[in-house]
């Protein structure tokens, strides 16, 4: 078998500024840079910023991105999209004709039609996630995509979808999933239905499901609920009546903070102990006396974050108008979540565990952007209200910041670095 050959689709360079970006392809995948030029040595060498690329991965269609952090993005598909935008304009090209370039030049092993009135986020979701057909043809752009929801969407049609997500399909139960998944007034898919069936799924018939499947929710994306959510509540309700779990799953959607109270919830419930076996062997002399065993305490959702040092020596120091400042609970989180309009209260987990990192810019006293920080000091997000990437004229000063207090020693987020030169 030939050797596969990648070829360059576009090769765009800004001679001023130096920032470039190069897409190359070969039958079964493509590959995504983006960087400046130069350093101390060689003023022409070019330096990589960020780096990805679209291929199938066991039949699916995935975005790995390979620099700065190894991982699968798939599920933030329209998010590297916006950044290969951006990263075309500051390199001198013309972001919708190089876009639909790429779209047009996408291999038949990644995706089996590309339409041209279609933009590269809409192919591309499209083929990795086919229930999102209908939603783009109705004009949603979405940014991510639940990873709890991910292998649903990735159903070839609702009634697989149904069949994966409930282990049951009915009429109304799949014409009700596709429905939930239509976009709203603002374009935005409201994912939250389908994801909190999924908690019901393993309890509740279909016409509970199908019950929680129409409620829209009343503030869309204003929660996020992640895989351990689900889990979490599955097990949260085992035991309960259907009709008592549907009703509550009903009203977490439509009352005002339904769903940050049902967040708060899934964190501070407990499982039950479990119950002792009967014993099989003859029962053992009693042991000597010792002291009682403590009663296991309900785990609270108010206790404190540990945060590292790196981070708690910034908290309070200004920049500009904004004061740094850190989350104290998974109870904070959520709220930061509510009042940005984001999904911050999906990374409570995270943050616990130690895995990421997260801080807040206050002005006024109110919460105004939200950095997020990988655990070897790299930089995902740096965003505010509703998912809207902070302007430059915050981020600049901020992460320089940072960098000089070494809280971070990389930006990961769209495709810039504190590392290569201005």
């Amino acid at each position: 078998m030939p050797p596969l050959v990648l070829t360059t689709l576009l090769d765009r360079r800004d001679p001023v500024s130096g920032d470039w970006v190069v897409v190359r392809a070969d039958q079964h995948r493509v590959e995504i840079g983006s960087g400046g030029t130069g350093n101390r040595l060689d003023p022409t060498r070019r330096v990589r910023r960020s780096a990805w690329e679209i291929r199938r991965i066991h039949g699916d269609l995935e975005l790995r991105a390979t620099w700065p952090v190894p991982e699968l993005v798939t599920h933030r598909i329209g998010e590297h999209v916006d950044q290969l935008r951006d990263d075309l304009a500051r390199a001198g090209g013309d972001p919708d004709v190089d876009l639909a370039t790429v779209a047009a030049a996408l291999p038949a092993a990644l995706v089996t039609e590309v339409e041209p009135r279609l933009a590269l986020d809409a192919v591309l979701w499209r083929a990795a996630h086919p229930l999102l057909r209908r939603p783009i043809e109705r004009g949603a752009r979405p940014d991510h995509v639940p990873v709890a929801l991910d292998a649903i969407l990735r159903a070839p049609d609702a009634r697989q979808a149904a069949r994966r997500a409930f282990g049951r399909v009915t009429r109304p139960l799949v014409r009700a999933l596709a429905a939930s998944l239509l976009p709203d007034a603002d374009g935005r898919i409201p994912f939250e239905p389908a994801v909190l069936a999924l908690m019901a799924g393993p309890w509740c018939g279909p016409e509970a499901l199908t019950q929680i499947l129409l409620t829209p929710p009343h503030r869309a994306g204003a929660v996020a609920f992640d895989i351990a959510d689900v889990d979490r509540a599955r097990a949260m309700f085992h035991g309960e009546a259907p009709r008592r779990i549907a009703t509550q799953l009903v009203a977490a959607l439509a009352e005002p903070d339904g769903l940050g109270g049902l967040a708060r919830d899934l964190a501070g419930w407990v499982p039950p102990a479990p119950e002792p076996r009967p014993a099989i062997l003859p029962p053992r002399p009693p042991a000597p006396a010792s002291a009682p065993v403590p009663a296991p305490q309900p785990a609270r959702t108010d206790v404190a974050l540990v945060h590292p040092a790196r981070l708690r020596a910034v908290e309070g120091r200004e920049v500009g108008p904004h004061r740094i400042v850190l989350p104290r609970t998974g109870d904070e989180l959520l709220e930061w979540g509510m009042v940005l309009g984001n999904c911050l209260g999906g990374f409570r987990h995270a943050v616990a565990a130690g895995r990421t990192h997260l801080l807040g810019l206050t002005s006024g006293g109110a919460l105004h952007y939200a950095v997020e920080v990988t655990r070897s000091g790299v930089v995902r997000q740096f965003e505010g209200s509703g998912n809207q990437q902070a302007p430059t004229s915050v981020t600049v000063p901020v992460l320089a910041a940072l960098r000089e207090w070494g809280v971070v020693s990389a930006d990961g987020r769209r495709g810039r670095s504190l590392l290569a030169p201005a």
